[in-house]
């Protein structure tokens, strides 16, 4: 038998959260995209504290007032990757096309 328990907590401070979806997990822990400038982005690591279903708090690398994107954060980051690939594969391959299979 399974339930799914939710229990109410005091909101003790006013934390920074995000929309689960705006944070990234991977190896190297969690990033959430912010905007640097107009239309600009970076990936920058964060420290996560408590989470529910939509929410998650940040307890370092975001201040109050950044800009933070909140929806496509994972096709960005696809994208991101993808691009960083392309360029490695381009400098072994030094012809200026990308090498399928570097050696």
């Amino acid at each position: 038998m399974q339930a799914v328990v939710e229990l109410p907590v005091a909101n003790t401070s006013r934390a920074v959260t995000l929309p689960v979806d705006a944070v990234i997990h991977d190896g190297k822990g969690a990033h959430v995209w912010v905007e640097t400038a107009a239309g600009k982005f970076e990936p920058r690591m964060v420290e996560t504290g408590g989470e529910n279903a939509l929410w998650i708090e940040i307890t370092s690398g975001v201040q109050p007032g950044e800009v933070v994107v909140t929806d496509g954060a994972y096709l960005l980051s696809s994208e991101f990757i993808l691009k960083k690939e392309q360029a490695r594969c381009m400098t072994i391959n030094g012809a200026g096309a990308p090498a399928l299979f570097p050696l």
